[in-house]
């Protein structure tokens, strides 16, 4: 079982777009710029399960839940429109000029992963090490299936913009890992990376509502489109056997999926010339991880 304190990262994490007007007596300056939603660290979890032979070999089956939650908002301030004072432009490109109207975006990220993995052992003795080298080192092969869903929501007085992206897919995964005992202590080093490469279906879907007074607008667009995603990962961290049979590790990871945050096609309408896209981009994880792992 794993504790995990992750925080992800999107390329483009965009919630809206902030512009200051200052002006002296003969120019008028306006200076635009993206408020990101910033998603802070938050508790996820990933566990798994296997059977693990004499030999040092292993079969594993895993689950990783990863989910995470960010909000932003703004009020405008001033005289926008004449020159001193603060506005926001939301997704669907209009802007909020008025003193007090206010903007608020919210978004939610879910990635949902399954592991089946084969372990092997590297075989050390023929390298000189003798029977119980200080090193240890084994490679892993097997598949990995990922579920993803990302949505980001704006809301101000005048539209709503829902925007969602979607992947479901799987792929090859293969790993090594390496560890080196500390002296004849019960610690050791420890350094495990490992890369997939997961192919499926994404989908993309831009919404914007417009309440009139008569009727109300709705535009949609939505794209899907198989996609290739590469997986990277790399862990470091220290390693403590209380028990034969008990191991208690700690350290950092950091994990990138090129592109999972695109699926299909753009996930909403861009506010502006300079504020590109909402959400999406490749997709990150950096954070801390604690294991308790039992043989039995």
């Amino acid at each position: 079982m794993e504790y995990l304190f992750l925080r992800p990262h999107f390329a483009d994490d965009a919630a809206f777009e902030q512009s200051t007007a200052t002006s002296n007596m003969t120019t008028v300056t306006e200076v635009n710029r993206l408020v990101n939603f910033e998603e802070p660290y938050s508790s996820d979890y990933h566990f798994f399960v296997g059977y693990h032979n004499a030999c040092g070999d292993e079969f594993r089956i895993g689950y990783w839940h990863l989910a995470d939650d960010g909000n932003r908002s703004g009020t405008v301030t001033g005289d926008f429109l004449g020159g001193a004072g603060v506005a926001y432009q939301a997704p669907g490109g209009t802007q909020l000029t008025a003193a007090g109207e206010t903007i608020n975006a919210t978004a939610h990220m879910m990635l949902n992963m399954y592991d089946f993995e084969d372990y092997k052992r590297l075989d050390w003795s023929n390298l000189g090490f003798g029977c119980c080298p200080a090193w240890d080192a084994r490679w892993s092969f097997g598949l990995r299936v990922v579920d993803f869903k990302h949505t980001v929501d704006t809301f101000d007085p005048i539209e709503v913009i829902n925007n969602d992206a979607y992947f479901v897919g799987g792929g090859p995964k293969v790993g090594l890992e390496v560890r080196r005992q500390l002296g004849h202590s019960k610690f050791d080093v420890y350094v495990n990376t490992y890369a997939a490469l997961l192919f499926g279906e994404g989908r993309a879907r831009s919404t914007t509502t417009t309440p009139g007074e008569l009727q109300t607008a709705v535009d949609m667009n939505v794209a899907n489109g198989m996609l290739v995603i590469p997986d990277f990962n790399i862990t470091c961290a220290v390693e403590w056997r209380p028990w034969c049979n008990t191991t208690i590790t700690t350290g950092w990871m950091i994990e990138d999926f090129g592109g999972l945050g695109t699926p299909g096609a753009t996930t909403c309408i861009t506010c502006s010339t300079t504020s590109g896209q909402i959400g999406g981009g490749n997709l990150s994880f950096e954070g801390l991880f604690v294991r308790a792992e039992h043989c039995f």
